[in-house]
């Protein structure tokens, strides 16, 4: 059985990092937890977590008063509206020392709205798998 400390980042969880993006420069942005390795019963390691990005960026606002709100689901983060983008998935190493990670306990987003959440996220994963799926029985 694994053990981890109280304070880990599990899914479900709000978490802050401040992390260096690909072409090297310091971003920092809410995430809404989708998988920990502390809790994967099928994987002995404890060091990543991977969450969906929150932007408070309006144009996912002005998507959603278009119709074209794919994935996104508006939450509310210190008083500001904001979008859970259940299509922008990053995964983070709790061992990668370019990285901070902290939990954001006093962040509550209602069980409602995190169901759309993971309504949201599986339709893209599954979106996903038919494509791979698809292309895989394309080349063979």
């Amino acid at each position: 059985m694994k053990t981890y400390p109280f304070n880990a980042i599990i899914a479900g969880d709000v978490f802050h990092a401040e992390y260096l993006n690909y072409k090297s420069a310091l971003k920092k942005h809410y995430f809404y937890c989708v998988y920990s390795q502390v809790e994967d019963k099928n994987n002995a390691l404890v060091e990543d977590i991977v969450g969906v990005m929150i932007s408070t960026n309006d144009k996912f606002e002005k998507l959603s008063e278009q119709g074209m709100n794919d994935y996104n689901v508006e939450v509310e983060i210190n008083g500001k509206k904001a979008w859970v983008c259940s299509d922008k998935v990053y995964r983070f190493s709790l061992q990668d020392s370019t990285i901070k990670l902290q939990k954001k306990v006093s962040v509550i987003i209602p069980k409602n709205v995190q169901d759309d959440i993971v309504s949201k996220f599986s339709r893209f994963y599954l979106e996903a798998t038919r494509q791979m799926l698809e292309n895989v029985n394309k080349h063979n």
